[in-house]
């Protein structure tokens, strides 16, 4: 079984895929394009302003970390990030 997702076992026959996307809308152009460049480095953009993110959940435990750190005091009002968490099972591959 081939991804470049980690793929774990359920059991014999199941298997699992978890991956998460995280969207976001921010007013100021400059703060938006600086996220999208953050973003780049853990997944590839899916859709203008959504990214699917590849690896772990270590590595969307660091990517909440640094918007923690770095990027939550400068929200304003209107700004926006939305992280969904999409787990495909699916049988094993014969």
């Amino acid at each position: 079984m081939e991804s470049y997702l980690p793929v774990s076992k359920i059991n014999d026959f199941l298997f699992y895929i978890f991956i998460p996307f995280i969207s976001y809308d921010f007013e100021d152009n400059r703060k938006r394009a600086r996220f999208a460049k953050f973003l780049k480095k853990f997944g590839r953009k899916i859709q203008y302003s959504v990214y699917e993110i590849k690896n772990s959940p270590r590595v969307l435990q660091n990517i909440l970390s640094e918007i923690e750190l770095k990027y939550k005091k400068d929200f304003s009002g209107s700004d926006s990030i939305l992280i969904f968490l999409y787990l495909w099972i699916m049988p094993e591959e014969n």
